[in-house]
C-alpha cells in the first residue's frame, strides 16, 4: 500500500517495493537514490523493509529514527509476549517447575497430556517471542530521552544474540569518530548500557583535551558498537 502523500517513487523505488531489487550497495548510489526520496517514500522503505535503519549507507539522523521506531515495535511485542509466559506460568505452576506432567499411556494420549502438550507448545512459542526483552529494554534505556545519542543498530534477526550500536553525537558530521567493541561473554542486555556511558565519558574527555589544545571547534562521536556475536564461553559452539 503506498502512502498517499509520498510522491511518486522512482523506478527503482518500485522494482524495491515490489521485491524484484534491492537498495544501492554503493555508497554514493545508495546516498543519491536515498536523497531523491520523498518523506513519504523513505517511510514506504522501512514498511518494506523495517530493517533498513541497520544499513551503513544511510544518514545516521534516519537511521536513529527507523531504529528506535522498530525498537518500539519490538519491545512492544516482547513486553507482550513475557506477559503472556507469566500468564501460563501461573496457570500451571506444577508444570512450570516440570512437577506432576501427565505422562503418555501406551495405546492412546490422555486428556491431561494433551492439555499439558497444548500449552507446553503454548509456553515454548511465548518464551521465543520474549527472548530478546532483556536486550530490547536495555538498548531502549541507553537511548530513551537523551537527544546526543543515535540507535545506530538494532537487530534481533541476523545472529545468534541481539546486536545493538549506539553513538554519542552525530558520526556523520563528527570531526573525530571512536569505536568501541567487546569480546567474549558480552551481550546487549549486560553491556550497551555501561559502553554507552564509557562512549559518552570518552566524548566529554575527548572535547576536554580539544579544547585545551585550542581546537575546541572540533566535534567528537563515539560509538558503542556491539554489532556480531561475540564468544560466549559457556557456548558448545567451536571457536
Amino acid at each position: 500500500i503506498r502512502d498517499p502523500d509520498a510522491a511518486p517513487a522512482s523506478s527503482l523505488s518500485d522494482d524495491i517495493l515490489a521485491g524484484t531489487a534491492s537498495p544501492p550497495t554503493d555508497p554514493k548510489a545508495f546516498e543519491e537514490w536515498w536523497n531523491s526520496l520523498s518523506e513519504g517514500e523513505k517511510n514506504e522503505m522501512y514498511l518494506h523493509d523495517q530493517y533498513i535503519g541497520n544499513n551503513d549507507n544511510m544518514p545516521t539522523l534516519d537511521r536513529d529514527r527507523f531504529n528506535r521506531m522498530k525498537l518500539d515495535d519490538e519491545l512492544g511485542r516482547a513486553t507482550t509476549a513475557a506477559a503472556a509466559v507469566d500468564q501460563l506460568k501461573a496457570q500451571h505452576p506444577d508444570w512450570a517447575a516440570g512437577k506432576n506432567i501427565p505422562e503418555t499411556m501406551v495405546g492412546g494420549i490422555t486428556k491431561d497430556r494433551m492439555d499439558y502438550e497444548a500449552w507446553q507448545r503454548q509456553l515454548d512459542d511465548a518464551n521465543k517471542r520474549a527472548k530478546y526483552l532483556p536486550d530490547l529494554q536495555a538498548t531502549d534505556k541507553s537511548v530513551r530521552g537523551n537527544p546526543n545519542r543515535y540507535l545506530m543498530v538494532m537487530d534481533t534477526q541476523t545472529g545468534r544474540q541481539a546486536h545493538t550500536a549506539v553513538s554519542n553525537g552525530n558520526p556523520d558530521t563528527a570531526d573525530h569518530v571512536s569505536v568501541t567493541t567487546p569480546g567474549i561473554n558480552t551481550t546487549v542486555r549486560e553491556s550497551i548500557g555501561p559502553m554507552a556511558d564509557e562512549a559518552s565519558a570518552l566524548q566529554h574527555e575527548a572535547r576536554k583535551q580539544l579544547i585545551a589544545a585550542g581546537r575546541g571547534d572540533e566535534s567528537v562521536a563515539t560509538i558503542a558498537w556491539i554489532g556480531y556475536d561475540p564468544p560466549q564461553i559457556n557456548d558448545k559452539q567451536e571457536f
